[in-house]
């Protein structure tokens, strides 16, 4: 069973521990990690989610997500999250943070209330190789950081929503882009 800290509005914890279930069956607010790996092509990874996974199944997502265990910090959850969906051993010092996105939804009577904290990862092809939590992810591909952007703004319905993520990253990587052609 999985336990997490309760959150105010502010994402300041609440000294209050709650089971996941009763987490959303509450719509208590609680901090997530979203990882975005980055290869030297100017791809995103993109991982498919499995058919058994509580929301947003069999859709294209985040490289790698989950949430934070009561007691973790966001850093030590990202670093638990890579190792268990994609078999990523990875130091805190490699984890960019982007920023906070705050998200709210209301289906199949689960109330999810999340504070995401957004990474991306600078990636080589020539590191570890990825070892996939088949039951969470059912495949990886990469894809072009523009390619998926036009796939966002196009509302393509094989990608989970995250628009204020989707937004954040997005502005990161152009400014990355920009800068590079200076």
């Amino acid at each position: 069973m999985e336990f997490f800290d309760v959150l105010n509005d502010k994402g300041e914890r609440t000294g209050e521990v709650k089971a996941r279930e009763w987490v959303h069956r509450d719509g208590d607010w609680h901090r997530t990690v979203h990882c975005w790996l980055l290869n030297e092509k100017g791809e995103l990874l993109v991982q498919f989610r499995g058919a058994l996974q509580e929301s947003n199944p069999q859709q294209w997502d985040i490289s790698c997500a989950g949430h934070v265990s009561a007691g973790e910090d966001m850093w030590l959850g990202a670093e638990r999250e890579l190792k268990e969906e994609l078999g990523l051993v990875m130091s805190r010092q490699r984890l960019r943070h982007l920023g906070t996105c705050r998200s709210e939804c209301f289906e199949s009577g689960i109330k999810d209330r999340e504070i995401s904290e957004i990474f991306l990862i600078d990636w080589h092809d020539n590191e570890q190789p990825f070892r996939l939590c088949e039951r969470e992810v059912e495949a990886i591909q990469w894809i072009d950081w523009r390619e998926l952007k036009k796939k966002i703004e196009a509302a393509d319905v094989e990608f989970v929503e995250h628009p204020s993520e989707y937004e954040c990253l997005f502005e990161h990587l152009q400014k990355r882009d920009d800068q590079s052609l200076d």
